[in-house]
């Protein structure tokens, strides 16, 4: 079986070298998951992101098969990935598209794509106004008031 392999522009550097193409022959009936593994080393190694195997060129249909992450040990196949990907377009190839996913939690993408419970993404709070920032833009807001008081 023929693997096409692409993946997503990370930045635009990564562009020059675009389109992101890997093609190679497997045998026949070969596990998905020995797939994804060997095309997960094809991807850039970005600690505050993750990457989402798709079935088909360019997203294709857009099911998705694995989540890969450098703060895992290997990558997550998702439920049904050997199933879809045997349900391909093509009976003599399988095509895989890896999408980044920039600054997400691996754990939460992964849950989300199962349509599962699990982790929830915690909340960023908004850092705290430094005193003399806050000072700054009081007296700021002031001046604008008084000056509209005077024109008006």
């Amino acid at each position: 079986m023929r693997v096409v392999l692409t993946r997503a522009s990370v930045c635009m550097a990564d562009d020059c070298d675009a389109p992101h193409e890997a093609v190679w022959e497997t045998p026949d009936g070969g596990a998905v998951a020995d797939v994804l593994e060997r095309s997960a080393g094809y991807l850039l190694s970005l600690n505050t992101s993750c990457w989402v195997a798709y079935l088909g060129y360019g997203r294709g249909d857009g099911r998705p098969l694995a989540v890969a992450s450098p703060r895992w040990s290997g990558l997550r196949l998702l439920p049904d990935a050997e199933a879809h990907a045997r349900l391909g377009p093509h009976a003599d190839r399988l095509e895989i598209y890896w999408a980044v996913r920039s600054g997400a939690d691996p754990e939460v993408v992964w849950w989300e794509l199962t349509g599962r419970q699990g982790p929830r993404p915690r909340p960023q709070a908004a850092p705290a106004p430094q005193p003399e920032a806050l000072r700054l833009r009081l007296r700021d807001h002031r001046d604008q008031l008084i000056r509209r008081i005077r024109l008006g």
